[in-house]
């Protein structure tokens, strides 16, 4: 099985700004320096014990998928499920996922990426999600390649001469449990699954894979 790439233009930022992840502290002394704010706006948000300083993050919006990018390098903690599920409740601040860098954990990789869903769980994989994180950081360091680390291994990414970003995924996982559907299926290439009236349906029958995290295409 051929490993999985995606490439195509990350979209323009919409809109971000520097705000608090959880309640009083001082926050990072160094934010991303190309994501000015558009509104000058912080928050507190009050967390669970375990994430006790403020934390800044850019509000992104990669191809579709509201992206919060947040550095966590230089810090013992992390984004607690209270505050993902804090921040998606207020609509300035609603997203998919949570991209959180931190410092690297394995030699010869640039960062450790945490993925956290709007639910506070915790995803294996962001193909949207890393694209900001790699312009994030290209704007910050000039450098084009990159790898991370994250829960579902070794990703690497490279930002192109046109602003294209390419991320290899890895393989696709096909098996029905690895996806996982809810329900064993011999051949994920076609399952049961449709969207519409019964009778006429408007879509139906996807293949089923997960990339991280759980992918139907019709």
């Amino acid at each position: 099985m051929r490993t999985s790439r995606t490439e195509c233009q990350l979209d323009r930022v919409r809109y971000c700004y520097h705000a608090a992840l959880a309640h009083a502290g001082t926050g990072i002394s160094s934010p991303f320096p190309p994501y000015k704010p558009s509104i000058d706006r912080r928050r507190q948000l009050q967390a669970s014990e375990g994430m006790a300083a403020q934390a800044q993050f850019a509000k992104m919006n990669g191809l579709g998928n509201e992206i919060i990018v947040a550095d966590m390098r230089g810090r013992a903690d992390r984004v607690t499920a209270y505050a993902a599920i804090a921040l998606d409740r207020d609509s300035a601040t609603k997203f998919d996922q949570i991209m959180a860098i931190h410092a690297p954990r394995t030699e010869g990789t640039e960062a450790y990426i945490e993925i956290i869903n709007s639910d506070g769980t915790q995803a294996q994989a962001c193909g949207n999600g890393m694209r900001c994180v790699v312009q994030a950081l290209s704007s910050e360091t000039g450098r084009r390649d990159f790898t991370f680390e994250t829960i579902a291994g070794i990703l690497t990414a490279h930002e192109h001469p046109d602003g294209q970003i390419s991320v290899d995924m890895g393989k696709p996982r096909v098996d029905w449990q690895d996806i996982p559907l809810a329900e064993p299926f011999h051949d994920t290439r076609r399952i049961e699954l449709q969207i519409g009236p019964i009778d006429a349906p408007v879509l139906h029958s996807p293949s089923a894979l997960s990339m991280g995290n759980p992918h139907a295409i019709f």
